[in-house]
């Protein structure tokens, strides 16, 4: 295919590049590109073997244009790994989850760039970009713990990353959304982590005008129509968490190895009725481009008074001094930078 342009106003263009990540057994993916007054945006750039292809299409689209910023939606290697190359050969900026700055230098980021490899805190940022706003938007555990989405309100784009997701058809915008399930509910139902994650998240994105969901892998919705059915279908999909709990058994053969191993437990079945989630925290639009609905004031039970420990005669408390530092503490003192 040839570049696709899904947006164009004059002074505000987006573009679908022309694929080329179908490259042996290569996964396919979308490389968007953002222009506005001359500056622009890429987004998830790619690996190494579409590096070459993706650097002469941004720059030919761009023209005289300045490449500002990359942005990088979670820490795969079809979004990363050829980050080096992009810092070596732009002046542009790249951004990601703050969980995954300190992962990228793997990918083999030289220590001479790592200035301009930036994260992206857990609530999102605002990216200003010739005289317009793009919003980078939580989208995390969809599927991966440190995970953004861009939202373009001029094009009215909501680019998605992994979420939407679909592998195998030939087109390149879904028409049919039931017959589209084929190529998009298997992946989905393994990679996203849980219906709790898929639910905040179509309550956040239902308060955003979106004429436009673009995910990295596959086709995209186009139109209200489009887009609200695959923002409902997210939110009422069971997957990741949901579907895996019956894997995690210890296999028979190791449990009947020795009777000193302790047998294992009778299997249970998870039921909502019985034992509700903790409510996540709510996915929160920026207020400049949303107005969410107020926050539900909650009342948290008082604290359960504290029992005197059983001293034994022999064998005195430790000090207060010696107590042993709790995981959250002594993940940070670890490296503060991998969890902030």
């Amino acid at each position: 295919m040839a570049d696709i342009v899904l947006f164009d106003n004059g002074s505000h263009r987006n573009v679908l590049l022309e694929d080329s990540s179908s490259i042996g057994s290569a996964v396919q993916a979308n490389q968007h590109l953002i222009m506005h007054n001359g500056e622009a945006m890429l987004l998830d750039p790619g690996g190494h073997k579409v590096y070459s292809q993706v650097l002469t299409k941004t720059f030919s689209a761009i023209g005289q244009g300045k490449l500002r910023y990359l942005f990088l939606s979670h820490q795969d290697p079809d979004i990363v790994a050829a980050v080096n190359g992009w810092l070596m050969t732009t002046d542009a900026t790249a951004y990601i989850s703050a969980l995954w700055e300190r992962f990228v230098p793997h990918f083999g980021l030289d220590h001479l760039l790592e200035h301009r490899l930036l994260p992206i805190p857990d609530e999102g940022m605002t990216f200003e970009m010739g005289g317009e706003k793009l919003y980078a938007l939580p989208g995390h555990f969809l599927h991966s713990v440190g995970n953004f989405q861009l939202y373009d309100p001029v094009a009215k784009i909501l680019y998605t990353g992994d979420l939407g997701a679909a592998l195998g058809m030939e087109y390149f915008e879904v028409t049919d959304f039931d017959g589209h399930l084929q190529y998009m509910e298997g992946f989905h139902r393994r990679y996203m982590t849980c219906k709790q994650a898929m639910s905040v998240w179509a309550d956040m994105v239902r308060k955003l005008d979106i004429d436009i969901i673009a995910p990295q892998h596959g086709a995209m919705f186009k139109g209200k129509p489009m887009v609200n059915r695959f923002i409902d279908w997210c939110a009422n999909l069971d997957c990741g968490i949901d579907l895996m709990t019956p894997l995690f058994k210890t296999p028979a053969e190791i449990m009947s190895a020795t009777s000193e191993v302790a047998q294992p437990a009778e299997d249970t079945q998870f039921a909502e009725d019985t034992q509700p989630a903790e409510q996540a925290d709510e996915m929160l639009v920026p207020p400049a481009i949303a107005h969410p609905a107020a926050p539900i004031e909650t009342q948290s039970a008082p604290p359960a008074e504290a029992q005197p420990a059983e001293q034994s005669d022999t064998q005195p408390a430790a000090p207060a001094d010696t107590q042993p530092v709790t995981p959250a503490k002594w993940s940070r003192r670890r490296d503060s930078k991998l969890w902030p």
